[in-house]
Parts: C-alpha cells; sequence; structure tokens
C-alpha cells in the first residue's frame, strides 16, 4: 500500500515541528520522512565549519574571497530526504 502525500499545509507544518525539535521532517517532494545533518564549509584545509546564510549579495573580498564584516550571519540547519535526497535548509535566528 502506497502511502498518502501530505499537503502543502501539512508538510509545512511537520518541518515546522522538526525544526522545534518535536518530530522528523517530511519531504516536501516526495513525501518520504527527512533527516537532520549539516553541511561542511571548508575555510581552508584545516578549519570545517557548518554552513551559514549570510545577508545581502556576495562581495569580492580580494584576501579572503567574499567579504563579511558587517554581514548578519545565521547558522543554517539542513535535512535530507531519504528517499529522493532532496536537501532542505532553515536558517533561524
Amino acid at each position: 500500500m502506497r502511502a498518502r502525500m501530505l499537503t502543502r499545509s501539512e508538510t509545512f507544518a511537520t518541518n515546522q515541528a522538526a525544526l522545534k525539535g518535536r518530530a522528523m521532517s517530511i519531504c516536501p517532494k516526495c513525501g518520504a520522512p527527512m533527516e537532520e545533518g549539516f553541511i561542511v564549509d571548508a575555510f581552508d584545509r584545516v578549519q570545517r565549519v557548518v554552513s551559514t546564510w549570510v545577508e545581502g549579495a556576495p562581495e569580492k573580498s580580494l584576501w579572503n574571497g567574499v567579504r563579511l564584516r558587517g554581514k548578519r550571519r545565521i547558522g543554517t540547519k539542513t535535512f535530507r530526504c531519504t528517499k529522493c535526497g532532496y536537501l532542505e535548509s532553515y536558517a533561524r535566528s
């Protein structure tokens, strides 16, 4: 028996609950369970950090690649669909 697809509002409610740590997220593309994980960003070959959302458009920096000074930054939380591989990231302040 095939599982019923969730409506957009049901998926949204389930995903909001997952962000608050109450339930597992459901994939908005195929309806399968999603698991929490994170995306690693590397500053160089040594330092690795969790992906971060940065406000505004990227501006080139001669020394650092991208200018971050004065911009708001928020760590991200990412979910991956166990069936189709879809990634969904949230940046909650």
